[in-house]
C-alpha cells in the first residue's frame, strides 16, 4: 500500500509540470502577439501554405495619353500631388483633369483646401471663367471650359492646420483632339453610292489648295500645324485598249482590251506591267507616282495642302506606261470604258499631323471637263 501511495505523488508531480509548462508557452505567445515580434503577423504563416505576399493584388498599368492641358507639380513638406492626364468630359463641353494629395503622416487627421491663382500677378481676368474645380476627399478635378493661353495657372493644395503647401502648374497646350478640312477650295461634294462614302468632285487640269483645322471638346480651333503628310493611293478599276508601239517605225500593234486595278496593282503580288501601269497613270491624273511618295508628293505649307488634278482618267489617249525588258518597244493605254459605272475609280488622301498623331481622310473624283453641242450651228426661218 505504501508503495502505491508512492506512485500517485508522483503522477500528480507529473501532471502539475505539465500543466505550467503549457501556461507559461501560453503566456510567451500572448506576449509576443502585444509586442513588435508579431507586429508583422501573418495568419496563414501558422494555418495555410499561403502567404501574406500572395494575398497582394498585381498593380494595374495605366497608359499615357497626349493631353490638352499639361501639369508641373512642386510637392510642400507633408503634401505631395499626383496627376492625371487631361480627358474630354462625355457630356460636355470642356476638358478635365485629376490631381490627388498625398498627406503625411496620415493618421493626424489633417483637412485639405483647394484653390486656384494665375501665375501672371497683374492677369486680371476672373478666373473661373477658363477653369473651375470640384474636389472630393484629396482628389481634385480640374474643369477647363475657356483657353487660358494668357497665363498659366496654379492649383494650390494647402493642409488646413500647418499651411504646409503642394502646387500644380497648369499649362494650356491647345492641341486638338480631332483635325477635318476646313476648307475644300471649290471641291464639290458627291455621294458615292457604290462606294458608300462621301467624295469630292475635282474637274480636269485644276488645282486646289485644301485647309486643314482642328478643335478640341472646347471647340477652341487649331490651325499652327508644322508637321503633316499626306500619302495618296488610287481604287477602283476602269478597261483600256493596249497597244505596244514599235521603237523607230512607231507602229502600233493592237493587243486587245485590258483591265487595270489599281488596288491589284498596289498589292504585293502585282506584275511588273501591273505596277508601271500604276506609277505612270498615278503620274497622269496628279503628277507624281502613288509608288514614289517618299520623295515626291503634294505641296504642303503650314495647314494648306495643294493638289493638282491634272487629268481624268477617261482622257487617257496612248498613255505611255513602260518599256518591256525583252523586245525595243513601248505599251500605251487608251481608255475605253468603266468596269463599274457605280464605282468609279477615286483618289484617297490620308493626312497625318505628326505632333497627335490625329489623322482624316478626302476622297477624290477627277472628272473630264465637260462639254455641250447642238444639233445644228445656224436656224434660218
Amino acid at each position: 500500500m505504501p508503495k502505491q501511495t508512492n506512485n500517485s505523488s508522483n503522477n500528480a508531480a507529473l501532471k502539475g509540470f505539465a500543466l505550467t509548462l503549457v501556461i507559461l508557452i501560453l503566456a510567451v505567445c500572448v506576449m509576443a502577439a502585444m509586442t513588435e515580434g508579431f507586429s508583422n503577423w501573418n495568419p496563414y504563416g501558422w494555418f495555410d501554405e499561403e502567404s501574406a505576399a500572395e494575398q497582394q493584388p498585381d498593380g494595374e498599368e495605366t497608359g499615357e495619353e497626349s493631353a490638352p492641358i499639361e501639369a508641373t507639380i512642386s510637392n510642400g513638406k507633408g503634401i505631395s500631388l499626383a496627376y492625371a492626364a487631361a480627358t474630354t468630359a462625355a457630356e460636355s463641353a470642356e476638358l478635365t483633369a485629376t490631381v490627388t494629395a498625398e498627406i503625411t503622416p496620415a493618421d493626424y487627421g489633417f483637412t485639405l483646401g483647394w484653390s486656384l491663382e494665375w501665375v501672371d500677378p497683374e492677369q486680371d481676368a476672373n478666373i473661373g471663367d477658363y477653369v473651375t474645380i470640384t474636389n472630393e476627399g484629396n482628389v481634385c478635378t480640374i474643369h477647363v471650359t475657356a483657353p487660358f493661353d494668357m497665363s498659366d495657372i496654379i492649383l494650390r493644395a494647402t493642409i488646413n492646420e500647418t499651411g504646409a503647401s503642394a502646387t500644380c502648374v497648369l499649362s494650356y497646350a491647345g492641341l486638338p483632339s480631332e483635325i477635318y478640312i476646313s476648307d475644300l477650295d471649290g471641291l464639290t461634294e458627291y455621294q458615292s453610292s457604290g462606294w458608300g462614302k462621301n467624295m469630292y468632285i475635282a474637274q480636269n487640269g485644276s488645282t486646289y489648295a485644301i485647309q486643314l483645322e482642328g478643335k478640341n471638346a472646347i471647340n477652341d480651333i487649331y490651325t499652327d500645324f508644322s508637321n503633316i503628310t499626306a500619302k495618296v493611293s488610287l481604287h477602283g478599276s476602269f478597261k483600256v485598249k493596249k497597244q505596244v508601239r514599235q521603237f523607230g517605225t512607231g507602229k502600233l500593234t493592237d493587243y486587245g482590251t485590258v483591265t487595270i486595278d489599281f488596288d491589284k496593282a498596289s498589292g504585293s503580288g502585282a506584275t511588273t506591267e501591273e505596277r508601271n501601269a500604276l506609277i505612270y497613270i498615278s503620274e497622269y491624273m496628279i503628277g507624281f507616282s502613288v509608288l514614289n511618295q517618299d520623295y515626291e508628293g503634294f505641296d504642303i505649307s503650314g495647314n494648306l495642302i495643294t493638289i493638282d488634278c491634272l487629268n481624268a482618267i477617261e482622257k487617257i489617249n496612248l498613255l505611255d506606261v513602260g518599256y518591256w525588258t525583252d523586245v525595243r518597244s513601248k505599251i500605251v493605254y487608251t481608255f475605253d470604258s468603266w468596269v463599274d459605272s457605280a464605282k468609279l475609280p477615286y483618289i484617297q488622301i490620308d493626312i497625318t499631323d505628326n505632333t497627335t498623331g490625329l489623322t482624316t481622310q478626302i476622297n477624290i473624283l477627277i472628272q473630264a471637263n465637260g462639254g455641250i453641242s447642238l444639233s445644228d450651228e445656224t436656224i434660218v426661218f
